[in-house]
């Protein structure tokens, strides 16, 4: 089957968010309004797995509130996430990077972890 190519007029996204040291600190409301996320770049450049947690919320409280998305992402690993159809954030968008996948976790990744959102 050959490859084929169809130009698109309208844009699928028009928002890069990028942090290149995504720690456990939460970076709230990083696109501002609500949004969709289509895509979700991160590098990991520890030795260990992180895990990166997403909330359609524009203010986290970490010891309580349950993240919308977790991620795993291996370590010394650049891993990309598509989101074919999207996912909606209707409240906002916040991020942390934690080592551990439990919802209440807080701890420290280490350095090295860089994040890049494609949203609209």
């Amino acid at each position: 089957m050959a490859a084929t190519t169809t130009d698109r007029h309208v844009a699928i996204a028009t928002k890069l968010v990028v942090d290149t040291a995504l720690s456990n600190t939460v970076q709230t409301d990083v696109l501002g309004t609500s949004g969709t996320l289509y895509t979700l770049f991160v590098n990991n450049g520890n030795a260990h797995n992180i895990y990166i947690k997403l909330y359609d919320q524009i203010s986290v409280d970490v010891s309580s509130d349950k993240a919308n998305i977790v991620w795993k992402v291996p370590s010394n690993s650049v891993e990309c996430l598509i989101i074919d159809q999207g996912y909606e954030f209707s409240t906002g968008l916040s991020m942390i990077c934690v080592r551990n996948p439990t919802d209440t976790d807080n701890t420290a990744p280490g350095a090295g972890v860089t994040v890049r959102l494609v949203c609209s």
